[in-house]
């Protein structure tokens, strides 16, 4: 089960563990993988964009197997929300926490009042903590760590935002059948 972000470029784009950290593009590795792949009695993937791409690669036995999510986990509690914008990732550079700190730093110079969170945690903390206070929004943005309670945290959120520039599970905040075609990393 995986998606394209795992196989192009040999992975290295993806944040997996195994390829992830490379950061280069590699081809050979990529067409290691698919033909890998290719010889899978059925591929599993959690969107059509996967799907076309290893058909577009020659992979034949594809099934779409949406990911589920009980919206009522996430309903909105009896108390108002006291979060204006909140991000839930793990520390990792394909999440992008640095692109939503620097569109906090935009959104505060004209709602100064206004909060957001980051839940989550991860090696890049340093690095995003620095880049927070470069960009004079401590004050309005909080690191609320690792949580395991995440739902809680959502309900107390008005927006919810994604800055990632890859999701496995791309229904974090819309639908995949309802997005225009993103751009590989490559």
């Amino acid at each position: 089960m995986g998606g394209w972000a795992e196989i192009l470029g040999g992975g290295s784009f993806s944040g997996t563990p195994l390829f992830g950290a490379t950061g280069v593009n590699d081809r050979r590795l990529e067409g290691m993988l698919l033909n890998a792949i290719s010889r899978f009695d059925l591929t599993v993937t959690m969107g059509t964009k996967a799907k076309r791409f290893f058909q577009e690669s020659g992979v034949e036995r594809i099934q779409v197997v949406p990911g589920g999510i009980d919206a009522a986990t996430f309903s909105r509690g009896e108390s108002a929300p006291d979060i204006d914008i909140i991000l839930v990732a793990r520390f990792d550079p394909i999440k992008r926490i640095d692109v939503f700190l620097q569109a906090m730093q935009l959104v505060v110079r004209a709602y100064p009042q206004l909060n957001a969170v980051v839940v989550g945690d991860g090696p890049l903390r340093p690095q995003l903590e620095a880049l927070r206070k470069s960009l004079d929004i401590e004050r309005q943005v909080q690191f609320a760590g690792f949580h395991h309670d995440v739902s809680r945290w959502l309900r107390r959120a008005r927006i919810f935002a994604l800055t990632s520039d890859s999701e496995g599970l791309s229904l974090a905040a819309r639908s995949e059948e309802h997005t225009s075609e993103l751009q590989s990393p490559i």
